[in-house]
């Protein structure tokens, strides 16, 4: 009998882990695939989370920019912000969740790859995991298996509500090629509806990719090889063969913790709903969720109240403005537009500052802007930057 079964080695499973382990409590660790395998992710690490993914993630680091970029059609409609240390670091995913993962091992965890999860059953006092290579038995489940969690279907809770879909890819450049595009970050608004690109630099290669809300695979691709051919990056790709993704936008609606389940990263559905980026709050509410199991002492009720309670304070305030932000950036391009025009470079800075873990959508504009319709939003946009320019 395990204190707690951990369905998925992704980056919310593994700082879960990390943490009960530390906290003296027995842990497996269910993988469906190969631990550490490459997955679908532009590889953008945010200083934010890079801080809560520490130790580990270090030797997994290939470039850290510490310069951004943010782009539209208008040659005037460029913004950059520059700071002394950087807000982004790019890693190889696969080797970020292998480092992960060795150090649960390390911790004495019990890791089982190739074991994917196909029954969940609620016992007197455990649940009672099946999978294709057996069952086991644990106290507590932390569903961290992805966008598509079978864990949490099986546990009862709510649909997704909302989709993205994502395509990258990694590219090696000619030199002269490469040189050019190392200097930034970029991320490029325009270029699909209801979305946007994005160029990232890697040690020896770059990270391009686009996410939109509302484009069909095929749609995206079609999308993808115009946003290549704007880039001009000096090789041809043949997008037919690269994957797609989807990107949870909205959390499941309801408790995020059920019985003796708790939901945490993609599975829950939380990622920024402005941006798609979700490993901060995957190792965000990784280490939520152990604490709640460490404190509530496996408890259901008091670990359910306890989970609960801290996505409350310090997650979804900022998901429900981050929801809003995405309706209007998205939803009402014109406006968006315009609020760049008069306030780009404040909200560029604002979105570095919010990338270093040095601000909040919260911080910036106040919780009440949870609440606030997309016009008012607007407003409080445009009188915030405002203050934020005359100062």
């Amino acid at each position: 009998m395990y204190d707690v079964a951990i369905v998925g080695a992704g980056p919310s499973g593994c700082v879960a882990a990390i943490a009960l382990l530390r906290g003296g409590m027995r842990v497996a660790v269910l993988e469906a695939q190969s631990a550490g395998r490459a997955r679908l992710c532009g590889g953008g690490v945010l200083t934010r989370a890079l801080g809560l993914l520490l130790p580990e993630a270090q030797p997994a680091l290939q470039r850290q920019c510490t310069t951004l970029q943010v782009c539209f059609h208008s040659p005037s409609m460029s913004f950059t912000s520059r700071r002394a240390r950087p807000f982004v670091s790019m890693v190889s995913r696969a080797d970020l969740d292998a480092r992960l993962l060795e150090a649960v091992k390390d911790l004495g965890g019990d890791v089982r790859e190739q074991h994917a999860l196909t029954g969940l059953t609620q016992r007197d006092d455990h649940m009672e995991l099946e999978t294709s290579q057996g069952s086991i038995c644990a106290k507590m489940v932390i569903a961290a298996d992805g966008v598509h969690s079978l864990t949490a279907q099986r546990a009862g809770f709510a649909p997704l509500p909302r989709l993205a879909l994502g395509m990258t890819l990694e590219l090696q450049l000619p030199a002269a090629h490469f040189e050019r595009h190392t200097r930034a970050a970029r991320f490029d608004f325009d270029v699909v509806p209801h979305g946007y690109g994005w160029l990232f630099p890697r040690r020896e290669s770059v990270s391009v990719g686009l996410m939109s809300s509302q484009l069909s695979a095929s749609e995206l691709r079609a999308a993808l090889r115009k946003y290549l051919n704007t880039l001009d990056l000096g090789v041809k790709v043949d997008v037919d063969a690269v994957p797609t993704a989807q990107v949870p936008l909205e959390p499941r609606p309801g408790p995020l913790a059920r019985g003796r389940v708790l939901c945490v990263g993609d599975a829950a559905g939380l990622a920024d709903p402005l941006t798609g980026e979700g490993l901060y709050l995957a190792a965000l509410s990784g280490r939520a969720a152990a604490q709640a199991l460490l404190a509530g002492e496996l408890a259901p009720e008091a670990v359910g109240k306890r989970y609960q309670t801290e996505l409350d304070t310090k997650i979804l305030p900022e998901l429900r403005i981050g929801l809003n932000g995405a309706r209007l950036f998205y939803g009402y391009p014109r406006f968006r537009n315009m609020l760049f025009r008069f306030a780009g470079q404040s909200l560029v800075d604002v979105m570095t500052e919010i990338s270093l873990g040095d601000a909040s959508y919260c911080s910036y504009l106040g919780y009440n802007a949870a609440s606030l319709s997309v016009p008012q939003l607007f407003r409080k946009l445009i009188s915030t930057a405002e203050e934020a320019r005359r100062s």
